[in-house]
């Protein structure tokens, strides 16, 4: 849907007021995710840029991602499915020319993110994105999530569809701050043999 992620914001005064919002509960999307983290026993600081895919089914409570990793990122690329109804995560990994599974049980905290905006979101500002002739109307809002991790989301103001999602807090022992933005954000998953257990996950490892 969004062919160049550098568009131009333009503040405006909206009519009405903006309220929490929901998109699609089943969709697919390109995410570009950009940022950086800092080990906070250590100090090392790392970059983070990487691509995904994600195709997304909140009705069947089932997700799955294929990250791949853009320099100066030196983390690995890999495919994730997630099934919160078994409560189970599915990492699939190459070495060499041997495709790994391994399936870990969820934390009891983990849940699948709703599509929404949450309810008690702040409201941070309205905008139009592009040009005067050609534009996008969003609204950026802003709440902690049950980490306490900062949230800022970006969403237009027809559909609610997510334009981008700036995180920064503590997360999993590092300060992390990350931007990711949604690109060719579709409704509805076309490719629906993502959504199942990956054939892989029943056998140890198989060739590539």
């Amino acid at each position: 849907m969004f062919v160049f992620v550098v568009l131009i914001s333009l503040c405006y005064a909206a009519t009405e007021a903006a309220t929490p919002c929901c998109t699609h509960r089943r969709f697919q999307a390109t995410l570009l995710e950009l940022g950086g983290q800092t080990n906070l026993t250590s100090g090392v600081g790392s970059a983070i840029a990487h691509s995904m895919r994600m195709y997304y089914d909140y009705d069947n409570q089932r997700q799955f991602i294929i990250s791949t990793p853009r320099p100066p990122s030196q983390e690995k690329g890999y495919r994730m499915f997630q099934d919160f109804v078994t409560r189970k995560s599915y990492y699939l990994s190459a070495v060499g020319s041997t495709l790994y599974c391994t399936v870990l049980n969820m934390q009891p905290e983990e849940t699948m993110p709703p599509p929404c905006v949450q309810a008690n979101a702040t409201l941070k500002g309205s905008h139009y994105f592009g040009s005067a002739g050609q534009n996008v109307q969003a609204h950026t809002w802003s709440y902690y999530d049950e980490n306490q991790v900062n949230i800022e989301t970006t969403v237009t103001d027809d559909e609610c569809t997510p334009l981008s999602v700036t995180s920064s807090g503590l997360i999993r022992g590092f300060g992390r701050t990350t931007t990711m933005l949604f690109l060719d954000f579709k409704a509805g998953i076309s490719e629906v043999y993502r959504m199942q257990i990956p054939a892989i996950c029943e056998r140890p490892a198989v060739g590539k």
